[in-house]
């Protein structure tokens, strides 16, 4: 009976077969490729910069800013300007000027006994409080990025010394922010905050060129 009726089985399948499209060797790039090349770099990025890697940078980072206070006043103030300053009577001083907000009803203003830290609950205080944490997370991204290059790529240690003669303005400028909102005396606070925009585009180019995968142009180098 199969070899009386035709083979129309057969048949289907050699014309489907003919009419397949062969796919071409090469084809344009898509969104998907370009997407799924960008997730496999990510991939082997994370890969070569370990645990190891992320902790030793942030201790970095940690260190730094920690020591950076400590050598400006608990060091240089107060060892080598000015050593002969006295000691503050802890038992019996008091201040008037600490509106106690933040002691809640703990405490009401008035003579209030000795404190470490004092701060007033205002819109200056708030100020102080956001250009604090914007320059410790600066610096602690910078020092971060820095360990990351040296651990995981090629390293310009030339301009990681530009990086480290660049941190003084740099917390000279917080310090100074700090004064002005502190004593509320903002005659000079135009200038600098010009003078810290331009050293922070400085310090960026130098972070930039510190690694050897980018490459050094004269737009990069060119004077502000």
């Amino acid at each position: 009976m199969r070899k009386l009726l035709p083979d129309f089985d057969n048949a289907y399948r050699r014309e489907k077969k003919q009419k397949r499209v062969v796919p071409s060797a090469t084809r344009n790039p898509s969104m998907q490729d370009y997407i799924e090349r960008r997730l496999t770099e990510v991939h082997y990025s994370a890969v070569d910069y370990k645990f190891c890697d992320k902790f030793l940078a942030a201790l970095a980072a940690v260190v730094l800013i920690v020591l950076l206070p400590y050598l400006h006043i608990g060091v240089f103030y107060l060892k080598i300007w000015v050593p002969d300053k006295p000691q503050v009577d802890r038992q019996s001083c008091t201040c008037s000027c600490f509106d106690t907000v933040f002691r809640g009803s703990y405490e009401m203003p008035g003579l209030v006994t000795y404190k470490h830290v004092y701060f007033n609950a205002t819109s200056t205080t708030f100020k102080i409080w956001i250009f604090t944490v914007l320059f410790i997370l600066l610096a602690y991204e910078s020092i971060k990025y820095l360990v990351q290059v040296y651990r995981t790529s090629s390293f310009r240690r030339s301009w990681l010394a530009l990086y480290i003669i660049n941190i003084y303005p740099h917390y000279y400028s917080w310090w100074s922010f700090f004064s002005y909102y502190n004593e509320e005396f903002f005659t000079f606070f135009g200038h600098h905050m010009f003078f810290c925009i331009t050293e922070i585009i400085v310090t960026a180019i130098v972070l930039n060129l510190c690694n050897q995968k980018n490459e050094v142009s004269e737009i990069s180098t060119a004077p502000l």
